[in-house]
């Protein structure tokens, strides 16, 4: 029995089975999305109509204005269809992307805003769609939404590219019978086809016989000046049909990259960037202390060597071959850079000490005077564009200047009070920098610009030392 017993022969080894893969999940496309996508499509013709070549006298102006209110029509009316929640930073892009249009354009300030407005007005759209589509990296702004306007703008619209067309396309079926009750649907596509050839030609006899067009009156004289055929060609001739399309795949593609974000589980997620953030967030304060105090020290020894340069602009006084010109344009240049070291000391400082600057009283102090010297740069880069605005009056890129350093100022300040007392500083400097462009664009530049006698007579090319007549 035990010579049998041992001879049995041991059970074979369970071989483990790699994982499954999660299975691809099949493409679907319900009714609303597909309504969306007509929708969309007159959005893409709106735009190429409205913007790309804009309307003819008295609309033009207004062209802008008219595709936002279609634009904004269409993102509300397909996030309802789909059943987007509501969210209150959506109305706030909304209201921002309508008031830089009406303002600008009921002001005429378009030329003085010139490709800045035209780009930041396009940002708040893509902002507002994306935040009504709950596509956004937050529910409120915050320092990603640098980050939420590259994937509005190119990485949701060109990633989803051709869906539109995929989305119209799922589970036709055409039925092979209609019933009695569908049959009108026939009469209406009839009809449809029927009324270009009638009314084209209807303008063809009107216009071949006079007896005719004056047995038709009035209206006969109408459709004679009217011809179909030519209204079709400027609606639908080769380039605007490519463009047609291509804005269409486009705006769809943002849409429905937008709505299904939250579904896409490839995509980089925002609790990610966070958590990663955490991880690194391992210095301690007394690293980044010893920097920012000898940046802090620079910007003293710096504005001890330079006061005459600097206080130039106060007393009215230029440096040695100095124009006014350049004295402003440098003044205003070395704002946006050093402010723009400044601040990104304080975001890595912020992102990277162990406890974040608000612990650390060393860093938080220097952090102070960092922001201090902004305001005091600020303060010379002001007395400079309020020199040369003196002598030479306002134009276009003075006026956007003026805009940049008061933002400057305020995010400066802002800054410093989150230095003393945290809150969401990220989302706040945003919202005042888009609500005082909004300012910007109800004031009459336009009129300021024209009424002041030195704007076109003066060149500002000419070298001024010393003294500047106050009479000039």
């Amino acid at each position: 029995m035990s010579d049998v017993s041992s001879t049995k022969k041991a059970p074979p080894a369970v071989l483990q089975q790699p994982a499954a893969q999660p299975a691809k999940k099949k493409f679907f496309a319900s009714k609303q999305e597909k309504i969306s996508s007509l929708l969309f499509l007159g959005v893409s013709v709106a735009y190429v109509k409205f913007v790309l070549f804009g309307l003819s006298y008295p609309f033009a102006e207004w062209s802008m204005v008219l595709f936002l209110f279609v634009f904004f029509a269409v993102v509300e009316i397909s996030a309802r269809l789909c059943k987007v929640a509501f969210s209150k930073e959506s109305a706030f892009w909304a209201v921002a992307m309508l008031a830089i249009a009406v303002g600008t354009t009921m002001q005429n300030n378009e030329w003085v805003l010139g490709a800045y407005g035209w780009i930041l007005l396009h940002l708040t759209a893509a902002q507002f769609a994306l935040t009504r589509l709950g596509g956004a990296a937050e529910s409120k702004a915050g320092s990603l939404i640098p980050f939420d306007f590259v994937r509005a703008w190119f990485i949701l619209p060109f990633s989803n590219f051709l869906r539109n067309i995929q989305v119209l396309c799922y589970d036709i079926k055409l039925p092979r019978k209609f019933s009695r009750s569908k049959e009108w649907l026939w009469v209406a596509m009839g009809l449809l086809l029927a009324l270009p050839l009638l009314l084209w030609s209807f303008s063809t006899l009107v216009q071949a016989d006079k007896i005719f067009e004056h047995t038709m009156g009035r209206w006969g004289y109408w459709l004679s000046q009217w011809s179909p055929l030519e209204m079709l060609s400027q609606w639908f001739d080769f380039y605007s049909l490519v463009l047609y399309g291509f804005f269409w795949c486009w705006f769809y593609g943002l849409f429905y990259g937008a709505f299904h974000s939250k579904e896409n589980t490839n995509r980089l997620k925002t609790q990610e960037i966070y958590s990663f953030l955490e991880k690194i967030r391992q210095f301690p304060g007394k690293v980044f202390a010893i920097p920012v105090s000898l940046l802090a020290a620079l910007y003293l020894l710096f504005f001890v060597s330079q006061l005459q340069y600097f206080t130039g602009g106060f007393l009215g006084v230029l440096p040695q071959k100095y124009t006014v010109a350049e004295y402003a344009r440098q003044g205003f240049f070395e704002l946006l850079r050093i402010a723009s070291v400044n601040l990104g000391v304080l975001v890595v400082c912020q992102k990277l000490a162990r406890n974040g600057m608000e612990n650390s009283r060393v860093l938080r102090w220097f952090a102070m005077v960092l922001m201090a010297c902004n305001l005091l740069f600020v303060a010379i880069a002001s007395s400079k564009l309020g020199l040369y605005i003196s002598c030479f009056g306002l134009t276009p890129k003075r006026v956007l200047a003026a805009y940049a350093i008061v933002v400057v100022a305020l995010w400066s300040v802002l800054a410093m009070v989150r230095l003393l007392r945290p809150f969401r500083v990220a989302e706040v400097a945003i919202h005042l920098a888009a609500l005082l462009f909004c300012l910007l664009c109800w004031l009459p530049w336009n009129q300021w610009i024209q009424e002041n006698p030195r704007h076109s007579t003066v060149e500002s090319t000419e070298i001024y030392y010393g003294q500047i007549d106050p009479n000039f």
